[in-house]
């Protein structure tokens, strides 16, 4: 018994410092596979995106982007159909504006759709409160800047990277 704190302790740092948030409240993967939206009506109702904190630094470039959105999926007459997953994928894109590039870190989100076999939701629409926290990494000192985007919708954010 007298070994529990020593065990325990060390534990209860280590979930203090790497934190317990979900990433999302849905499964998210990094794979599309064969499932596809191409015929499945949905929109983005609301989206907006915050950093968990803002305290970017010399010795501290990595944060959280908390992102929240509302998708409405609309039935079919034959079936309702429902997210199963989430794809999420950052990557860097240059975009001109007033002559000047700039390089954008764009985090893009995909619901995978799938067909519900749920009977009793046939012929409705279903609306899906998504919430990600999303991990992220400055790359340059100064500004840098983010966009977050789902289906048409898409969110910028801007944050310094101080010395």
């Amino acid at each position: 018994m007298k070994y529990v704190s020593h065990i325990f302790l060390p534990a209860f740092i280590f979930i203090l410092i790497s934190g317990c948030d979900p990433h999302a409240n849905y499964p998210v993967t990094y794979r599309v596979g064969w499932v596809t939206n191409k015929n499945i009506n949905w929109k983005v109702l609301e989206l907006s995106a915050e950093f968990k904190h803002q305290k970017f630094n010399l010795t501290n470039s990595k944060g959280q982007i908390i992102i929240k959105a509302k998708v409405k999926v609309s039935a079919h007459e034959k079936s309702v159909h429902k997210i199963e997953k989430l794809n999420i994928n950052q990557r860097y894109i240059q975009e001109d504006s007033a002559g000047r590039v700039s390089s954008i870190a764009l985090i893009e989100i995909t619901p995978i759709i799938i067909r519900n076999s749920d009977n009793e939701t046939k012929g409705e629409s279903a609306i899906f409160d998504l919430v990600i926290n999303e991990p992220i990494q400055n790359r340059d000192w100064g500004p840098n800047y983010y966009r977050v985007k789902i289906g048409n919708e898409h969110v910028d954010l801007k944050t310094l990277q101080r010395k």
